[in-house]
């Protein structure tokens, strides 16, 4: 994700960052869903679910804009990068799942 976000074009890079952001977004929308944080003080992602407002993302509502108008500009007339930008956000859903399953299984070490 950072090498693509480094050495390739903004598309590119805006593509491979997307799943970051949509996952760590819903994520915190399932915690804030089930940590009843008022009646839980000590929940351990209390911090996680405050540092954000996971049910009015302005932040993922920006980014997804931001990477529909690169998507969009493109139209028809550069089908090869719409592809590598469908290409990133496939890897980029590969590397979330994998980070959260190592991170899930490490818990239970």
């Amino acid at each position: 994700m950072v090498a693509t976000a480094q050495h390739g074009t903004v598309a590119e890079g805006l593509a491979s960052m997307y799943p970051a952001y949509f996952l760590w977004h819903n994520m915190g929308t399932y915690i804030n869903a089930i940590a009843d944080l008022p009646n839980n003080p000590n929940h351990p992602y209390r911090s996680f679910v405050a540092s954000h407002d996971p049910t009015n993302s302005t932040l993922l509502m920006n980014f997804n804009s931001l990477i529909n108008g690169y998507f969009d500009r493109l139209n028809d007339t550069d089908v090869v990068m719409q592809n590598k930008m469908f290409k990133n956000v496939h890897r980029g859903i590969l590397d979330q799942y994998l980070f959260a399953t190592g991170v899930y299984e490490r818990s239970f070490m």
